[in-house]
Parts: structure tokens; sequence; C-alpha cells
């Protein structure tokens, strides 16, 4: 018995080590080592506000409504991700490679029709094979349609938009989701979607799927301009056919439809992400997600090599549109539009958990978290702001030690909220409550404090910085809450834990594992 907790006791320190960063910069890294894969990513707490107005800026004909240019963080970016190219290495090579399709590698024997297509013995890599079949997939369709010199890149990608859109059409759906599969199989939208973006790294132009709760389609980035690309047929009642390539990237779409009739149908306009919660400005788990970093595939299914969600090849690592991450998705945008769906009052959310991943950061009695937000003009003349609200989203379903004065018989902390310099003590303060509820959407309990701001706590057009912990009361530490944070790739924000340099520093991550390759703890939402 004594051997067995020793041997358990090594495997847990050789293979779970959580280490936090110094403080010489104003985010802090989390590294998170599982198993044999590493994430290194910085992490962010679930904290978001939202921004009642009197009013919408414009009001839709279907009855929906707009906000435009409202509190933009103009100094928000991504960092920059080079394209994928013929020499990047493969998923089956390094764990942060590019993932590889089921047709280069070689046929299972576990797992019926399994691929193998592409495979032989030929000196290149899984990743090298699926790029030629790519290349020589795009130039055969280039020639089909009569490509020079002269045709234009968007022209060129319009051709690729209808080659992803039409080819294997019908049949039974491939498991993997690969771009290369999609020249052999058959594949619902997120494949089409890969496989515009797969060639659109080809010919060296940055895209970028984009996945809503019932459907995926792609973006590409030409002489700086984001283009949309839709990959769902019209219907047979449409007088016109759906467009593959809209004259605009998909926020401006969305924001209002009836501005692009002339390049799709009713059918289109009218389908279901477009008129129910797929992309509206709300806080679950619908809205517009790009992702970040393209590694040839998402949604993968099939054998292990391909089944490697990990944080450090950035599967699962999306970004929403709302106005703190706005910028950074659309950085030479001259217009940001956030849609609020009809029968929904004028309130704009930044909510910005969206990524498959969430983790939990226990708070103890003594430690503070924090979080900076951009806050604009919230006294417009034509349109100002009446309430600000704060949510600070915790870890449904684990145990939250929490308690408010008066206590028989327990000692208790003082629980803080702190804006900028001003601080409220949660037992004296009326305008916050603990909410708890179930989201039907994501299947699982949702527990978040909500704060009403003051506006005269707050600094307009500037940073603001949150700040939630207690003062130490005693030294069992009896009570905690589990703050919910995930991976974002949005820069810069601050270090989330930077407490008092006297203060006890206090880090605690729960871990558990679902599947072989993802990191310990790491849970996954609505892949």
């Amino acid at each position: 018995m004594k051997l067995k907790i020793i041997f358990l006791v090594l495997f847990f320190v050789c293979f779970i080590n959580v280490v936090t960063a110094g403080d010489n910069e104003d985010w802090e890294p989390i590294s998170i080592k599982a198993n044999d894969v590493i994430g290194d990513y910085n992490w962010t707490i679930n904290w978001d506000l939202s921004f009642h107005y009197t009013k919408f800026d414009q009001n839709n004909a279907d009855g929906s409504g707009l906000f435009i240019n409202r509190q933009i963080d103009k100094k928000s970016y991504l960092p920059a991700i080079p394209l994928i190219t013929r020499d990047s290495l493969g998923i089956d090579e390094t764990p942060d490679g590019t993932a590889v399709s089921m047709a280069s590698m070689r046929p299972s024997k576990r797992v019926s029709n399994s691929g193998g297509e592409l495979y032989q013995n030929d000196g290149k890599t899984a990743h090298q094979r699926d790029w030629d079949a790519l290349v020589a997939a795009r130039d055969k369709v280039f020639k089909e349609n009569n490509v020079t010199e002269k045709t234009t890149l968007l022209e060129k990608a319009k051709i690729i938009a209808y080659w992803a859109r039409e080819v294997n059409r019908g049949g039974p759906v491939y498991e993997s989701k690969h771009p290369a599969d999609l020249i052999f199989h058959p594949s619902f939208c997120v494949g089409r979607a890969n496989a515009f973006v797969g060639i659109m790294h080809t010919m060296g132009l940055p895209a970028r799927t984009i996945n809503m709760n019932t459907h995926s389609v792609a973006e590409v980035l030409i002489n700086g301009r984001w283009y949309y690309a839709e990959n769902i047929n019209g219907r047979k009642t449409d007088t016109k056919e759906i467009a593959p390539m809209m004259p605009c990237s998909l926020m401006e779409f969305y924001a209002d439809p009836s501005k692009y009739k002339d390049f799709t149908s009713e059918s289109h306009v009218a389908s279901a992400y477009f008129t129910k919660k797929d992309l509206h400005n709300g806080r679950a788990n619908w809205q517009l997600g790009a992702h970040w970093k393209w590694h040839f595939i998402q949604c993968a299914k099939g054998d292990d090599v391909m089944m490697r969600h990990t944080l450090e090849n950035g599967s699962g690592i999306a970004v929403s549109l709302n106005s703190a991450n706005s910028a950074a998705l659309y950085p030479k945008a001259d217009t940001y539009y956030f849609k609020v769906l009809k029968g929904n009052p004028p309130v704009m959310h930044n909510y910005q958990k969206n990524s498959w991943y969430y983790a939990g950061h226990r708070v103890l009695q003594g430690d503070w978290i924090r979080k900076r937000f951009y806050i604009g003009n919230l006294d417009d003349a034509d349109n100002p702001v009446t309430k600000v609200v704060s949510r600070l989203y915790l870890r449904g379903g684990e145990t939250q030690s929490f308690a408010i004065p008066p206590v028989t018989n327990k000692e208790y902390a003082e629980w803080t909220l702190k804006i900028n310099d001003k601080s409220y003590k949660l037992k004296d303060w009326k305008n916050w409550k603990l909410v708890k509820e179930f989201e039907p959407v994501v299947m699982m309990p949702v527990i978040y404090f909500e704060f009403e701001i003051d506006k005269k706590d707050l600094k307009q057009n500037d940073y603001n910085i949150f700040s939630f912990g207690s003062t130490l009361k005693n030294k069992r530490y009896t009570q905690h809450i589990y703050v919910m944070i995930f991976p974002d790739p949005i820069k810069p924000y601050i270090n989330p834990h930077k407490p008092a340099q006297n203060e006890r520093i206090q880090r605690e991550w729960d871990v558990i594992t679902d599947q072989k390759w993802d990191l310990l703890q790491l849970f996954e939402y609505a892949r």
C-alpha cells in the first residue's frame, strides 16, 4: 500500500506541473504540463461588463437592433501567427504541429474506412502529402476555370469558395474534417470551411474558420479586408443562388443582411443561424467565434494522432466578437457592429468566453483577482448608458464556500469588490447578488456574482481595474470561491492575480482529464 501511494505521488509530481511566470510584464502566462503535452497560454478571468443603453443606434427592418462603434478597445490585438506552409511540422511529429488528414496516414487496421488514399513511402511527411494534394486540387480547379496571371486574388478566392461548396456533396459524411480528406469524401459545413481556409493558406492568404452553434463558415483576408465565404446551397425555391463569397465580412453581413440582397437568397437570410441565437450580442457560447490560429483542422475525429486537441497547437482557442475584441478581429475596420435580436432590450455585452477550454482558480481568504476593462463614452447625449452591470463567473458545480455575515458561530472573510480606487464590502453593499441558474445551451449550471456599477466610479475612454477578494480573518482559510478562467489570445491584459508584496500567494488549479491528449483539468465548452 505504501509503495502504491509513493508511486501515485511521484506520478503527479512528474506529470502535473503548474507554473506561474513572474511579474515582469502586464500579463501572466500559465504553463500546465499534463502527460506528454504542454500548453503555454495566457489565461484570463471570465469576467464581463454589460452596458444598458437608452436605445439602439440603429433599428433593422426585421426588428433587431444594432450598436455601432460602442465601447471599442482599439488597443486590443492578436499576436502575429505565421501561416501554415509546406515546411510546417505535422501533429504526428510534434504536439504543437498542424493536424494531418486520414488520407495521408497509413490506414488503420483498427478503424474501418480509415483513409490512406495519399499514403505511400515517398519520403514526404504526412503534412507535406496533404499540402501537395491541396495544391494539386487548387491548380486543377484554376485550370478548369481559365485562371491566368491577370486573375485577381479575390476572383481566385471566389473560385475556391465555389469548389469547397460543391466538391463531394452528398453521401455519408466522413469523420475527418481535414481539407485533404474533403478531396475524397463528403463533409458538412465544418469540412468545407476547413477546405477553403486550407487552400487559402497554400496561396499565402490569411484565412480563418468562424464557428457558430449550428454552422461553420470562413473568412479570408485580401488586400487588408476580410471577406465572408459561405458553403451552403441555395434552396430550389430561391430565385437566385447563394454567392459563396460576399463583398463584406461576416460581421458586416450579419449586422444587416438586407444590404447584401443582391448577393444572396431569401432562404440564406432567413436561415437559423442568422435569425436565432448563433451570432447575437449575448452572454452564451453562440457568439461569432473566429479561430485565431489555423492548424488545418477543427472538430477532428479519427485515429489518436488526429484527436490531440491540445492548447499547444491552438485547437479550441477562439475569439468572440464583442466590443473588447472587435479591433483585434478586424483591426482595419472603419465600423464595428453588434447585433441584438428582436424582442431584446438595448443592452450590449462584452462577454469574452468563447473557447472549448476553461478552468477553475480557487480564491481563498486573503487572495485577490483583478481584470482590466476598457470603458468608452457612457454619457453620449444622443444615447447615454443608463446602467453598467458586471458579472464574475464561477465554476458551475464546484463547491463555493462563500458566506456573508451575519453567520452564526463561523468566522467570515471581508469579501470586497474594488473598482479603480473605490471599495465595496459585500456585507454592507446592496448592489450585488449571487446568481445560480441552469444554462440549457451548454447543459450545465452557471454561477456568477452580478454587480451593478455606479458610473461615477468608472473612468470613461480609459482602462478600469476591477478587483475581487477578501481580507484575511483567520488562519484556517475556511472560505473560498472558484472563479472561471480560460485561455485568451487577446492582448493586452493584466496579470489576473497579483497580490501585494507581503500577501500570501495562493494558486490552486483543479485538474482532471477526460481523454488521452487533452491537458489535465481543461473542460470543453461546445466543441
